[in-house]
Protein backbone atom coordinates (compact mmCIF):
# COMPACT_ATOMS: atom_id res chain seq x y z
CA UNK A 1 0.00 0.00 0.00
CA UNK A 2 1.31 3.44 -0.83
CA UNK A 3 1.21 6.41 1.47
CA UNK A 4 -0.71 8.36 -1.20
CA UNK A 5 -3.94 6.70 -0.07
CA UNK A 6 -3.37 7.35 3.63
CA UNK A 7 -5.19 10.37 5.03
CA UNK A 8 -3.21 12.17 7.71
CA UNK A 9 -5.23 13.40 10.66
CA UNK A 10 -5.72 17.15 10.68
CA UNK A 11 -6.05 19.45 13.65
CA UNK A 12 -9.58 20.59 14.53
CA UNK A 13 -8.28 24.12 15.12
CA UNK A 14 -5.06 26.03 14.44
CA UNK A 15 -3.69 29.22 15.97
CA UNK A 16 -0.97 30.91 13.92
CA UNK A 17 0.96 33.86 15.29
CA UNK A 18 3.90 34.79 13.10
CA UNK A 19 6.13 31.73 12.80
CA UNK A 20 4.51 29.96 15.77
CA UNK A 21 1.64 27.56 15.23
CA UNK A 22 -0.51 25.79 17.82
CA UNK A 23 -2.50 22.83 16.54
CA UNK A 24 -5.48 21.53 18.53
CA UNK A 25 -6.19 17.81 18.16
CA UNK A 26 -9.40 15.98 19.07
CA UNK A 27 -8.89 12.81 21.11
CA UNK A 28 -11.74 10.40 21.79
CA UNK A 29 -11.05 8.07 24.70
CA UNK A 30 -12.18 4.46 25.08
CA UNK A 31 -15.28 5.61 26.97
CA UNK A 32 -16.22 7.97 24.13
CA UNK A 33 -15.27 11.14 26.00
CA UNK A 34 -13.80 13.82 23.72
CA UNK A 35 -10.76 15.70 24.94
CA UNK A 36 -8.27 17.92 23.18
CA UNK A 37 -4.50 18.21 23.13
CA UNK A 38 -2.30 20.95 21.69
CA UNK A 39 1.05 20.81 19.90
CA UNK A 40 3.30 23.78 19.16
CA UNK A 41 5.78 24.32 16.35
CA UNK A 42 7.83 27.05 14.74
CA UNK A 43 7.76 27.27 10.94
CA UNK A 44 10.81 28.46 9.02
CA UNK A 45 12.25 28.33 5.51
CA UNK A 46 15.41 26.27 5.02
CA UNK A 47 18.43 27.37 2.97
CA UNK A 48 17.05 25.22 0.16
CA UNK A 49 13.77 27.12 0.23
CA UNK A 50 11.65 24.35 1.74
CA UNK A 51 9.37 25.04 4.69
CA UNK A 52 10.36 23.15 7.84
CA UNK A 53 9.17 23.08 11.42
CA UNK A 54 10.87 22.83 14.80
CA UNK A 55 9.50 22.22 18.25
CA UNK A 56 12.00 24.27 20.21
CA UNK A 57 11.77 27.99 20.83
CA UNK A 58 14.11 30.80 21.82
CA UNK A 59 13.34 33.32 24.57
CA UNK A 60 11.58 35.82 22.27
CA UNK A 61 9.46 33.11 20.66
CA UNK A 62 8.30 31.86 24.06
CA UNK A 63 6.25 35.05 24.49
CA UNK A 64 4.42 34.19 21.26
CA UNK A 65 4.03 30.54 22.36
CA UNK A 66 2.37 31.73 25.57
CA UNK A 67 -0.13 33.83 23.60
CA UNK A 68 -0.80 30.94 21.20
CA UNK A 69 -1.32 28.68 24.22
CA UNK A 70 -3.85 31.12 25.72
CA UNK A 71 -5.78 31.28 22.43
CA UNK A 72 -5.71 27.50 22.00
CA UNK A 73 -6.87 27.00 25.60
CA UNK A 74 -9.80 29.39 25.05
CA UNK A 75 -10.84 27.43 21.95
CA UNK A 76 -10.53 24.07 23.76
CA UNK A 77 -12.56 25.29 26.73
CA UNK A 78 -15.34 26.52 24.42
CA UNK A 79 -15.32 23.28 22.42
CA UNK A 80 -15.42 21.05 25.48
CA UNK A 81 -18.12 23.18 27.12
CA UNK A 82 -20.22 23.01 23.94
CA UNK A 83 -19.96 19.19 23.90
CA UNK A 84 -20.78 18.93 27.60
CA UNK A 85 -23.89 21.14 27.29
CA UNK A 86 -25.18 19.68 24.01
CA UNK A 87 -28.75 18.32 24.38
CA UNK A 88 -29.02 14.52 24.34
CA UNK A 89 -31.08 14.57 21.12
CA UNK A 90 -28.18 16.31 19.29
CA UNK A 91 -25.69 13.72 20.55
CA UNK A 92 -27.50 10.83 18.85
Amino acid sequence: MTTDNVTKPKPVHTVKLGAVRAAVWRRVGPTGVTRHSVTFERIFKSKEGAFRSMRDFNAQELVVVIKACELALSWVMEAETAVATKPVSESL
